[in-house]
């Protein structure tokens, strides 16, 4: 196994671009060279052997969609990264069905650029350890770039692609061709149960925009959990995300929301992903430097405002981030699985009233119900993951006389207990209740719990309220202020 650096051809008449390209690329490790035209790439190609060609397409001479092709049609093609100022859907699915592997836009940052070319190298020396990493012969639709959620998304952003074109593309990826399988068969997307075995029918059933968002969430997840530092069970991380995704489709739905639905299901769908190792600008940073539209990502940077802070954000921002939260929040209670760092923040009734959600209870049998016979699958492989259940949840069942003071459209707290194996036993009066009595008195203050304070009483009595009147109970024996964590709740429950 030898130790010489990967080498890299930078194609570009702009000598700026060509001197940062070759400046980012050199930091990741590579030894670089430079043409100023397509002509005198192609010569220095036939002296050298280069693993990766970084080109413009307009040069002089021999443009850059002509020196991909010559060079793809080799028997031991290079990676090839077409980095351009050119907008043009045609062209740009022209260039991914020859198989180049990646088309940026300028301007760039070189970075993110040398970063995602050094990942193609370093993808394809795990094939080959022994040899320089090279490719076969390119086939009219590129198998190469299957597994790269960035090359399927940008397909589905262009007008021309249809679903064959999509499904040449996605086939490869037995993974994510058997989740596209899976969710176009399970009663969400097919209501009817008809078996779907086309992987065309598959996504013309989904639908492309859907797919797209799919592929490249798929991709963060794939980047994000990779990293030494991603702590949480990747199985049920997973799991959440198909759950958050398929809550936002149903509060979409259901609220009449598809007028600012945009990007929704991918943030739904990463919002599962922040921790204390991956907060929401990391997400968002890491989807700007790929060149994803701020449309598709943007709401994500407020994803961990409370509610109060968000009602600041003017619409359709607000409205995107309050389902965002809504979402992830629903989709744990459905599959009652938890992170201890995930928040908790209950809604309150007007934002419900004002996103027109009539049944929250509808969306969480829906979800259950969709999810029963899915499961998400690990990049790159064709066996479903078993996601680790439950296991923030409190070990032992555990009963407490619950007590809420007012009425509640939907009681969140109660299923998000539930979800941790608690037993709740309803009760019509703290001060009569025998053992110890949690009170939800989120988003309700109550004159009558108040009365118990100086009785003695309020010794046996926790109480889950708004941070805001959290002082007016600090009498009673535990008081938790939401919003919290969810490992704070769980502590709150097992002392009691």
């Amino acid at each position: 196994m030898t130790d010489s650096k990967p080498k890299a051809l930078v194609a570009d008449d702009e000598v700026l671009v060509r001197n940062l390209t070759m400046r980012a690329l050199s930091q990741v490790g590579f030894e670089c060279d430079s043409a100023a035209d397509g002509n005198e790439a192609l010569a220095m190609a036939e002296c050298t052997r280069y693993d990766v060609v970084i080109t413009d397409l307009r040069m002089p001479n021999k443009n850059g969609h002509a020196l991909a092709i010559e060079l793809l049609q080799r028997e031991q093609a290079p990676r090839i990264v077409v980095l351009t100022a050119v907008l043009e859907p045609r062209l740009v699915k022209d260039l991914i069905r020859h198989g180049v592997d990646d088309v940026m836009f300028k301007p760039v940052e070189y970075p993110a650029l040398a970063a995602k070319v050094r990942s193609l190298i370093g993808r394809s020396s795990n094939d080959d350890a022994d040899q320089p990493p090279v490719k076969e012969k390119a086939a009219p639709v590129a198998t190469r770039i299957v597994d790269d959620g960035l090359a399927i998304f940008r397909m589905t952003t262009l007008a021309e692609t249809d679903a064959d074109d999509l499904a040449r593309v996605v086939t490869p990826n037995e993974g994510l061709a058997a989740e596209v399988l899976q969710l176009a068969n399970s009663p969400f997307y097919n209501p009817n149960r008809t078996l779907i075995t086309d992987l065309e029918r598959a996504i013309t059933q989904i639908g492309q925009k859907r797919i797209g968002q799919l592929a490249l969430a798929t991709n963060v997840i794939d980047t994000i959990t990779s990293k030494e530092s991603f702590s949480m069970d990747l199985s049920s991380v997973r799991h959440r995300c198909l759950a958050a995704r398929f809550a936002m489709e149903l509060l979409i739905a259901q609220g009449g929301h598809g007028n600012v639905s945009d990007g929704l299901l991918l943030c739904a769908t990463l919002h599962e992903l922040i921790s204390p190792q991956c907060d929401q600008n990391v997400l968002a940073d890491l989807l700007h430097a790929w060149g994803i539209p701020a449309t598709l990502y943007g709401p994500l940077r407020y994803v961990n405002d409370d509610y109060e802070t968000v009602t600041r954000l003017a619409n359709p921002l607000r409205t995107q981030v309050e389902l965002i939260k809504l979402a992830g929040l629903i989709g744990r209670i459905s599959i009652k699985t938890w992170e201890p760092s995930n928040l908790i923040e209950i809604p309150s009734h007007e934002l419900l009233e004002r996103l027109e959600l009539l049944s929250i209870s509808k969306v969480i049998e829906q979800i259950t119900r969709n999810l029963g016979g899915i499961e998400p699958f690990a990049p790159g492989s064709t066996a479903a993951i078993t996601p680790t259940r439950h296991s923030n949840r409190v070990h032992q069942a555990q009963t407490l006389d619950y007590y809420v003071p007012g009425s509640m459209r939907f009681d969140f707290l109660a299923k998000i207990l539930s979800s941790m194996n608690v037993v709740l036993n309803p009760c019509s009066n703290p001060a009569s209740a025998r053992n110890t009595v949690l009170v939800n008195s989120v988003g309700i203050k109550s004159k009558a719990l108040l009365s118990m304070v100086g009785t003695g009483l309020e010794s046996r009595v926790y109480v889950v309220c708004d941070r805001k009147d959290a002082s007016d109970y600090a009498p009673f024996k535990g008081v938790l202020k939401m919003p919290t964590s969810y490992s704070m709740l769980q502590d709150l429950v097992l002392s009691g």
